[in-house]
């Protein structure tokens, strides 16, 4: 049957892309976070964490680059006629792309919605955790970069200062980024680490922005480990308190009415489902346009795909601005959105076999 024989080959070439998408994006991550990473052993956790925020980009490149490559070899086998000139073969085509992406849809609508928001959070706290392990196990006198925004230097400390696990600093230089771009350079005479803050006695701050540039003493402040390292995020005593981006479902339909961010957020995710569904068809339309009979079309498929998912990414951020007001939001939204897929489809149905 024609469309299990496609079907077969979208999703044969769908888990190689996906499996290699993800060691790559994965690979890619953890490269930006060895400085904070205290061991070896840390890094699997961190992985498996990080792997559904990964899927979420991995899966709609992965399905999208199939579609590409599965017709590229019709076109480099010359099957393409058979495509031109047999309804049964084109039908069979189009049935096996709509089963092929409704069969992962349920997957990444989860992902989206539930599972990728959950981990993100889990990734994040664990982050901010072997980070305050990572500086706690520090040596003295000498200049440490645990993060890429972030420098310290001690002269000496105390492990398990007073027996609750609390590390004592001696003549402490800070200098760190902050999420906003602010520079600063603090220190102070003495400090301490308790769980994730690291409290600071008689020292000095200096903002380093030459549009704000101020010199004030303190004598007592806290730093938290999530600024530090640039993992800054609210306390969260309710889900109110949330990222919107570490919301899942439930939170989502509970805030959506009540918070616009949360309103906003939710409707972006659905763009995403959106734009999940007809890449793989954007990506079907655009080689029956501009495939060569005879070749794979690889450089066409790789180009292809990064331009459609480059695309819809900046859609869906971009529109973001628009929900200040909620018919401006739906028309840039899902009127983009719809205009793209006509779009396309008339171009393809009115093209001309050459």
């Amino acid at each position: 049957m024609l469309i299990f024989y496609f079907f077969k080959r979208f999703l044969k070439n769908f888990f190689i892309f996906f499996v290699l998408l993800i060691l790559i994006l994965s690979f890619g991550d953890m490269l930006t976070r060895l400085t904070i990473l205290p061991s070896i052993s840390s890094i699997p956790k961190l992985i498996l964490l990080m792997i559904p925020l990964m899927s979420m980009f991995a899966i709609p490149i992965a399905s999208t680059l199939s579609v590409f490559i599965v017709g590229g070899q019709l076109f480099q086998n010359n099957e393409i006629l058979f495509f031109y000139f047999l309804p049964r073969v084109r039908k069979a085509f189009r049935k096996s792309i709509f089963i092929f992406i409704f069969a992962i849809a349920p997957l990444y609508f989860y992902l989206v919605f539930d599972f990728a928001p959950k981990s993100y959070q889990e990734g994040k706290e664990f982050i901010v955790k072997v980070a305050r392990e990572h500086i706690s196990s520090l040596d003295s006198g000498r200049f440490h970069y645990p993060a890429s925004n972030f420098v310290i230097f001690f002269k000496s400390k105390i492990e398990n200062f007073d027996g609750n696990g609390t590390v004592k600093f001696l003549k402490i230089l800070l200098m760190y980024q902050d999420d906003k771009g602010q520079k600063y350079i603090m220190t102070a005479a003495e400090g301490y680490l308790k769980g994730d803050l690291l409290e600071l006695f008689n020292g000095a701050i200096q903002n380093q922005n030459f549009s704000n540039n101020y010199l004030a003493t303190f004598s007592k402040t806290q730093l938290s480990i999530e600024e530090l390292i640039g993992q800054k995020s609210k306390e969260i005593k309710n889900i109110q308190d949330k990222h919107t981006k570490f919301l899942d479902l439930n939170d989502i339909l509970t805030l959506k009415d009540k918070v616009r961010a949360v309103f906003v957020e939710y409707h972006c995710r659905i763009m995403k489902v959106l734009w999940f569904l007809i890449l793989p068809f954007l990506a079907f339309f655009l080689l029956s346009l501009c495939g060569r009979v005879g070749s794979n079309n690889l450089v066409l498929s790789i180009f292809g795909t990064m331009l459609l998912f480059l695309f819809s990414y900046l859609h869906v951020n971009i529109s973001r601005v628009f929900w200040d007001s909620k018919l401006l939001g739906f028309v840039f939204s899902y009127g983009i959105l719809l205009f793209v897929f006509i779009f396309f489809l008339i171009i393809y149905k009115r093209r001309k076999i050459k």
